[in-house]
């Protein structure tokens, strides 16, 4: 028994690190990455209805098979980019004034 439950321990800290990583964002393999609803979810920081409302109005791209929907976290990034606003003090040189 408690084989077992050193197994599921191990199962829900590597669901965390998955999370987390979702959370924080991935450079190395980022083009190979798929992510769900939920993962999107938390990667966004919004509901699972915001993330419905960016797949209808094209906003992210994704790919469903049947019932199974998921989006490359790299052409998310992609797409989500276009939608950045500079602020008035970004200088367009990249150098930073001041302090």
């Amino acid at each position: 028994m408690k084989r077992n439950l050193r197994g599921v321990a191990k199962l829900n800290r590597s669901q965390g690190r998955r999370q987390q990583s979702a959370v924080e964002g991935a450079t190395e393999s980022e083009s190979q990455e798929w992510m769900t609803r939920e993962e999107m979810r938390i990667w966004l920081n919004v509901s699972i209805r915001t993330v419905a409302n960016f797949m209808v109005d094209g906003t992210l791209p994704f790919y469903k098979r049947g019932a199974v929907v998921r989006f490359n976290r790299a052409e998310c990034a992609a797409a989500l980019r276009k939608f950045r606003h500079k602020s008035r003090w970004d200088t367009s040189a990249g150098e930073e004034e001041g302090l």
